[in-house]
């Protein structure tokens, strides 16, 4: 049923029920289910009114149908880019992380919450789940079942009439314990059958429809099917084998794990109609268990025991069919080879390329394809892998891969057509038609690449991307000639998501695309200082030198201090290239290195410096930054909107700075469009660590470089929360103030600005308002608003006595007193008198303060509120506004 209600709503309100006898083995089947209480032995034979027991039962009813992942949709994509970050609360939470890299860099891919049949909410214990999931649950009015509900039955004293079916129909009463059974689709392991899981619940659902009356009795211990559904929750051999034999000869779902022999699962394993083995079973490979055998009850098989003993290199393929003409869905890191007709949902772990093929082949009817972990150390053609399955029905396609787990893009055939293909997630890239998908993560790709895949995916709304630093091999496949110059126009494209630095990849996307109807684009900066070109000079000069040494170990003693030098300098790519030749350190006394050979790499190490030197000096990334908002206010129809409404509110900029790095948000097109381009705090301006001991620089230099290049955005509105500067220490000189007083010079635009200093902690001096001294700053300023304080919900302090007494914070005085010095210098500097000055926040201001202001503006605005008990017009510092 596609609606609980539309089941619940299937039971008879006229029937009348009667209690019936359980037998002894009821209490040790239970016992094996979870901490329920035991189902007393003794039947009822008083009855009750149907409308009590139907309070009574259809909560638990209710309960057992409404588990997660019964109803799920086939796939559901929050927006998160890497998937969940490690400490988001597990399956009730993703986030996206606020830094551009992947959980786990890309190699390990976590399952979404409808991806992973229930893995990770029955790994949770129930105690450290989230109290939302009962807040919701309907009170029960009777209490469990047991003693108490037979008690409860026999306290109603009223007369009972014949026992009967809901609507008189046993088939459909047939149906309803299906729904109360738990699904076959979620994994039976760990703590689901815990108190508050879902497989608790399930047993209490049934274990009430068993004592309600004899006809619903006698009907359900019939349906061994039911009672094959609890199969799993034995955890010892003798409450195996009595449920075993209460689902009689219907089929049964097998769980593997440490408190069962494995030869007595093995013996019945032709009657699975699921098979499970999770992280509670010791590794172990399937292959000879399973090859060649016909298990014709088999819908899901999940084997993907523990991974603690398994073997670190590929495992032995099984070439012999498994036929299985009824299986759904199939998980396993064992090769299998599968006949399966049916089979809708793949996900294979530690394959090898060739044992991948060799599963995919024979399948037509796939709809979920999730590849993990392969074993293969060659580069993959992602293109030909997932042409060698039927791609007609496909409607996911995930597969997790390292940087350079794939080749180029292959577009020397026909691209392989999906036409319901909805989402995919790939280590790289791939040649496929696929009109209906709406969300793409492509990682470890370039932008040629991207390009000619977007171009097949016209319906294509989120689309998120890592570009890779260092260049893929020579293309000899490379990407096909588009055959004109107008960008590919994207409709329907709401998020772009770019994690890792930005790279030219970036702005070669952004030039090629069109996105009207754009929402959100996220783009990692990073700006460290230019790389010194000077030192080239000097240590070519130092390279050439060492080439009259005659022993290796000395040339590999300069080629280290090159290493390091380019490091120093900024030349990450020649720094990098040259680190992955050079020999390992290793410990103690290194082993002597061939001089023929040191001599090459020296001579070609030359060659790359001279090759740099003659390029000429590199500019700082803010050339780059620039233009990428270029491009993207062309390509986000920014340009063409404002053009289109000249008297809109214009862009809007906020710059704000978290733990690691410092954001600039770009709203436009009407608030509907934000661009989103955040910057590392570290000490170096950049994501990672590879620079160690490097160039100090401020982030001071980091944030004018950025507005630096963000200038190509015409901003009419800025909005600076706190003061999101460091610059550097005394000794170093004030080179970073200047470079920020001369970028925001150039923004002559901004008419509009909003400083929030609500939660500003430091101490002076305030880097920004002493920038603005200089009437150049912002030359046409017209409006500016300062928050000196936190709003607040209630008064501050307290009187004692006609006394005032409270813990004032000194920061709204701190921040008058720049702020007035500030519009001081600025007038003095010959810069013109603000339109409008706006005050918010909770604190007093003083009359010396509110007489300066109508020096400095031509209309002042008072939103702040006064923080002492009895408000403003009883205050001695603010009563003067009310006078």
């Amino acid at each position: 049923m596609d609606n609980v209600d539309e089941v619940l709503d299937i039971v008879n309100p006229d029937m009348e029920v009667e209690g019936g006898n359980d037998d002894d083995d009821h209490d040790s089947l239970a016992g094996s289910v979870g901490d329920e209480s035991d189902v007393s032995e003794q039947g009822a034979s008083d009855s009750e009114s149907e409308q009590d027991l139907y309070a009574y039962i259809i909560p638990l009813l209710r309960r057992s149908i409404e588990i997660p992942f019964r109803d799920a949709p086939p796939f559901t994509d929050t927006g998160d880019v890497w998937g969940r970050t490690g400490n988001d609360g597990g399956a009730f939470g993703q986030a996206w992380s606020p830094e551009p890299f992947m959980s786990g860099s890309g190699m390990r891919l976590r399952a979404y919450d409808d991806d992973d049949m229930g893995l990770e909410v029955a790994r949770q214990y129930p105690s450290a789940l989230s109290p939302a999931s009962t807040e919701q649950m309907e009170p029960e009015p009777g209490p469990a079942p047991g003693v108490e509900h037979q008690a409860w039955l026999r306290a109603q004293g009223k007369t009972a009439s014949d026992n009967q079916y809901p609507l008189g129909s046993r088939d459909l009463f047939r149906l309803i314990l299906t729904f109360v059974a738990p699904a076959i689709d979620e994994l039976p392991v760990e703590h689901y059958w815990k108190p508050t899981r879902p497989g608790a619940k399930s047993w209490a659902g049934i274990t009430a429809i068993e004592v309600t009356c004899k006809l619903w009795r006698a009907c359900l211990l019939e349906e061994g099917r039911i009672y094959g559904a609890f199969v799993p929750a034995a955890r010892d051999e003798s409450s195996w084998n009595l449920a075993v034999s209460r689902a009689r000869t219907a089929p049964i779902r097998l769980r593997y794990h440490r408190g069962l022999p494995s030869a007595l699962v093995d013996s019945v394993i032709c009657r699975a109609s699921a098979i499970y083995a999770s992280v509670d079973y010791r590794w172990r490979n399937f292959g000879r268990l399973l090859q060649n055998k016909t298990l014709p009850e088999l819908v899901v098989l999940y084997l993907k025991p523990n991974e603690y003993y398994m073997p670190r290199t590929a495992a032995h393929s099984h070439d012999l069919v498994v036929h299985t003409p009824k299986m759904l869905e199939c998980e396993t890191s064992t090769p299998l080879v599968f006949s399966a007709p049916l089979l809708e949902r793949l996900g294979l772990v530690y394959h090898t390329l060739q044992q991948i093929v060799a599963v995919l082949r024979p399948l037509t009817t796939l709809r979920r394809l999730v590849v993990e972990h392969t074993r293969e150390h060659e580069p993959v053609d992602l293109t030909t892998l997932l042409g060698s399955t039927g791609t007609e029905h496909l409607e996911l396609v995930r597969i997790s891969g390292h940087p350079t787990f794939s080749t180029p893009m292959n577009v020397s055939h026909d691209a392989i057509r999906c036409p319901i293909l909805k989402h995919i997630e790939l280590p790289g890239a791939a040649h496929l038609d696929a009109p209906s998908l709406a969300t793409a993560k492509v990682f470890n790709t370039c932008a040629p690449d991207l390009i000619s895949m977007v171009e097949l995916m016209p319906s294509l709304r989120t689309l998120q991307t890592r570009w890779l630093r260092e260049t893929h091999p020579p293309r000899a496949l490379h990407v096909r000639d588009r055959g004109n110059d107008d960008p590919i126009v994207l409709n329907q494209l709401t998020d772009v998501y770019m994690a890792g630095a930005m790279l030219r990849d970036t702005l070669v996307l952004l030039e090629n695309i069109a996105a009207p109807s754009l929402e959100h684009l996220q783009v990692f900066c990073e700006m460290p200082p230019a790389p010194s070109h000077a030192m080239l000079v000097e240590l070519r000069g130092t390279l050439e030198a060492a080439l009259h040494l005659d022993v290796g170990n000395d040339i590999v003693d300069v080629l280290e201090g090159a290493h390091s030098a380019l490091r120093r300098a900024g030349y990450r790519p020649l720094s990098d290239g040259l680190g992955k030749v050079l020999p390992s350190p290793g410990w103690g006394e290194r082993p002597p290195t061939s001089l023929p050979d040191m001599l090459f790499l020296l001579r070609t190490t030359i060659d790359n410096v001279a090759e740099a030197i003659e390029a000429g000096p590199m500019p700082d990334n803010s050339v780059l930054l620039s233009a990428v908002a270029r491009a993207a206010t062309i390509a986000f129809g920014i340009t063409e909107y404002d053009a289109a409404h000249p008297h809109a509110a214009g862009v809007t900029m906020c710059i704000w700075k978290s733990t690691s790095s410092v954001h600039f948000e770009i709203t436009a097109r009407g608030g509907s469009c934000k661009m989103q381009f955040s910057m590392s705090a570290s000490v170096g301006q950049e994501w990672d660590a590879w620079l160690p001991g490097g160039r100090i620089d401020s982030l001071t230099f980091g944030v004018a470089r950025m507005l630096s290049g963000l200038r190509a955005v015409c901003t009419r509105t800025v909005k600076i929360v706190d003061d999101p500067f460091a610059p550097l220490p005394a000794e170093y000189g004030d080179a970073d103030f200047v470079m920020l007083r001369d970028v925001l010079s150039e923004y002559g635009s901004v008419e509009v600005l909003y400083l929030d200093y609500a939660h500003f902690s430091r101490t002076p001096p305030f880097t920004l308002l002493r920038a603005m001294y200089s009437a150049s700053v912002f030359p046409t300023l017209r409006h500016l608003t300062v928050k000196c304080a936190p709003d607040f919900e209630g008064p501050i302090g307290y009187y004692v006595e006609s006394q005032y007494v409270a813990d004032e914070a000194g920061s709204p005085c701190q921040v008058l007193a720049s702020l007035f010095d500030m519009l001081r210098a600025r007038m003095e500097a010959g810069g013109e008198r603000l339109e409008s000055l706006c005050f918010e926040g909770g604190f007093c201001l003083a009359e010396d303060y509110g007489v300066l202001c109508d020096r400095f503006a031509e209309d002042v605005q008072w939103k702040m509120e006064c923080c002492r008990p009895g408000g403003g017009k009883h205050c001695p510092i603010c009563s003067w506004m009310f006078s």
